[in-house]
């Protein structure tokens, strides 16, 4: 009886370890991707509301777009960070320019003036696009822009065989929240209010998700 359940346990172990590598190879495969719009043409311009943009893909942020994805971010989300965990400039800029980050980039007038930060990780035992930051200039925010980069995300995440996309929310940003609940994303299991229901006031961040199986394209937007 006892070998039976040591070759039971032996063989769940096996079993654990092989969806372990599968999904770091999952996670690899999609991160090696040098073009993810390459196969998506429709999201290659946006044209929308009186804006004309081109939608580029990298790797990594290319040093002319450096200094204004960061300015961009901390201009929009420094007020709000500083009422929940904090903001830092040496970790926002660590966070930006790690390797594992992937971006779309919006440019109008050989000028840029949206991007989508994302990366593909293993979260609670899935494959996942994880969704760091939507970030749109002022002057163009209000168009769909943002609507428009996190629709592109999830033909990415479904074309890369994802199971869902992510990101992290904070409750002090009414206006993230309202977008990312507008376009279909709801709660995750692993969201702190979600696991501990009786203390969801003492957590200042939600982590929402959108499924691949269940999209639905939104029909507006005010980012």
């Amino acid at each position: 009886m006892a070998y039976e359940k040591i070759n039971q346990r032996r063989e769940e172990l096996h079993q654990e370890t092989g969806k372990i590598f599968a999904l770091q190879q999952c996670v690899q495969d999609a991160q090696n991707c040098e073009d993810y719009l390459q196969e998506h043409t429709h999201f290659h311009i946006f044209h929308r509301r009186g804006v004309d943009a081109i939608i580029r893909s990298f790797q990594r942020i290319p040093n002319e777009y450096a200094d204004w994805a960061f300015d961009l971010t901390s201009r929009n989300m420094k007020q709000t960070l500083s009422k929940t965990w904090g903001w830092s400039d040496a970790g926002k800029h660590q966070e930006l320019f790690e390797e594992d980050a992937r971006f779309l980039i919006a440019v109008c007038n050989d000028k840029p003036i949206g991007f989508v930060h994302f990366r593909f990780e293993q979260q609670n035992g899935e494959f996942v696009l994880f969704i760091y930051d939507i970030q749109i200039e002022p002057d163009f925010q209000g168009r769909g822009l943002g609507m428009f980069l996190a629709d592109a995300c999830w033909f990415i995440a479904l074309k890369k065989k994802a199971s869902c996309l992510l990101t992290l929310v904070f409750k002090a940003n009414e206006d993230g929240m309202g977008f990312f609940k507008s376009i279909g994303y709801l709660p995750h299991a692993m969201s702190p209010e979600q696991i501990y229901p009786d203390k969801e006031s003492q957590y200042q961040h939600m982590i929402l998700y959108k499924s691949i199986k269940k999209w639905r394209p939104a029909e507006s937007s005010s980012s």
